[in-house]
């Protein structure tokens, strides 16, 4: 029944501490039990949506579900209400795990259990009890910012090989300790446990952002092993003066979640160098389940702006315009090939019983090329995501929404020198900047304005994004 379990071999280090908080312990051997919470009410292969923060209560459901091989599709509890009701109707749950003061988006369901965080497991009595394919394992986000109804669907395999690769490539060990910098919701940041989890390591769930004092004093006094990030995280620490921190304890940094300023590279490399500690960057999509490259840490000052070679059986392809491939140091579209390549995408529930339609091979949207040492060097993206803050935003969402609100207007969303450049006929400038920074929930410095009569278009009648961009010279 366990079999997800019993492949972390919670039981070989029982005595360990798997998760901690301020206020929580719970021990290899108590989340090897836990792996029965709730599950009196499951049905095999169903879908569980789980509404959550970073909280060990919501990763002790999620630990749950996934080894009782239900398939889990986590939500961020900051989403929009109206995104997360959409979600609820697109993909039609058996199981709603949410807080009870967001019981609207779980119409028509019955609360079957509450607990004393606040929580409730709400049942879906109209859907079918028909199992979801049978490799289908979870369903992964693209961009969990906008509430996109568009999921990767992860199969076991999977699952399984990513987080073994990346605890081997990483060396993670039983007495490392992480702290959680990252949503559990978002890719990046539940890779990150799952492959502590794997290892027999700690992981130490913090209520604090990095702007927060107490935050550095947790790092400080849980004596933090190991440090992971997104480039925004990197820029923050190095705002605050990174000598003014006490990394002591901590032995590993890691930095995925979008490319890193060449700049940002030197200076950690330089830092873990003079202080004896590890730093590595890598480059990952949702659709190969979350990472797919390192860059070990011993070439991070020799390989400036690199992104590294592919973790275990995985292969980078650079393909030309006639998808011939291409030798080393010439451009092209990078193509990735490994048993981390998810099955494909879903859009609603219909999608969820479909098999594997990318065999393997993924286009990962990015141009680059493979220097003469085949590792991967990433020069831009040719599909229409901007990252901000580690997080994928795909624009053609966004310019839905903004539609949606400003009905009578058009929008065309760019990215540009690490913002997202909007374009319309509407009037008032801070009315669409305020939407969209609360829509998004980033900063409103993340994005600017410009007002034009019409879009330009191609001879196809589609926007040319390409002419947008010169508007910005």
């Amino acid at each position: 029944m366990y079999t997800l379990c019993e492949n972390y071999n919670l039981r070989k280090y029982s005595d360990n501490i798997a998760l901690e908080s301020k206020e929580t312990t719970v021990s290899y051997s108590s989340l090897y039990e836990s792996s029965g919470y709730l599950s009196d009410f499951y049905s095999p292969k169903a879908l569980f949506l789980i509404v959550c923060n970073n909280t060990i209560q919501n990763y002790l459901v999620y630990h749950s579900v996934i080894v009782n091989h239900l398939v889990p599709i986590l939500l961020s509890a900051e989403l929009d209400e109206a995104a997360i009701v959409n979600l609820v109707e697109a993909y039609q749950p058996k199981y709603c795990w949410i807080p009870t003061t967001m019981d609207f988006a779980a119409k028509g369901f019955e609360p079957r259990f509450e607990d004393e965080n606040g929580y409730t497991l709400f049942v879906n009595p109209r859907c079918s009890n028909e199992q979801l394919h049978q490799d289908l394992c979870q369903l992964l986000s693209t961009s969990g910012s906008t509430g996109t109804q568009k999921f990767v669907r992860q199969s076991q395999m999977n699952f399984e090989s990513n987080t073994h690769e990346i605890a081997k490539y990483l060396d993670i060990q039983s007495d490392d300790k992480v702290i959680t910098t990252l949503p559990l919701s978002y890719t990046y940041g539940l890779s990150v446990i799952n492959t502590h989890i794997l290892s027999g390591a700690t992981v130490y769930f913090s209520h604090y952002t990095l702007m927060e004092k107490p935050f550095w004093k947790e790092v400080a006094d849980q004596k933090i092993t190991t440090f992971n990030g997104v480039p925004f995280t990197y820029q923050v620490i190095k705002k605050l003066k990174i000598d003014r921190l006490d990394f002591s304890s901590v032995r590993v940094f890691t930095q995925a979640g979008g490319r890193l300023d060449e700049v940002l590279q030197r200076f950690f490399g330089e830092y873990c160098l003079a202080n004896n500690k590890r730093f590595f960057i890598m480059y990952g999509q949702a659709e190969a389940t979350t990472r797919m490259s390192y860059l070990p840490y011993k070439e991070v000052l020799r390989k400036s702006g690199c992104v590294g070679i592919p973790f275990g059986d995985g292969q980078f392809k650079i393909l030309g315009k006639d998808r011939e491939y291409l030798p080393a140091m010439q451009q092209g579209d990078i193509f990735y090939s490994g048993a981390n390549v998810c099955m494909g995408y879903a859009l609603g529930y219909e999608d969820l019983f479909k098999g594997d339609e990318f065999n393997g091979l993924l286009d990962t949207g990015d141009v680059g090329y493979l220097d003469n040492d085949g590792y991967l060097n990433i020069t831009g993206r040719t599909k229409r995501f901007a990252k901000l803050f580690g997080i994928s935003i795909n624009l053609d969402e966004l310019d839905i929404i903004h539609s949606q609100r400003f009905s009578d207007n058009f929008f065309a969303s760019i990215e540009y020198k690490n913002k997202i450049m909007v374009f319309s006929d509407h009037q008032n400038k801070r009315e669409v900047l305020l939407h969209i920074s609360k829509a998004l929930k980033l900063p409103i410095t993340s994005f600017r304005f410009f007002s034009i009569e019409s879009l330009p278009r191609l001879k196809n009648n589609k926007v040319d994004f390409s002419k947008l961009k010169t508007f910005l010279n």
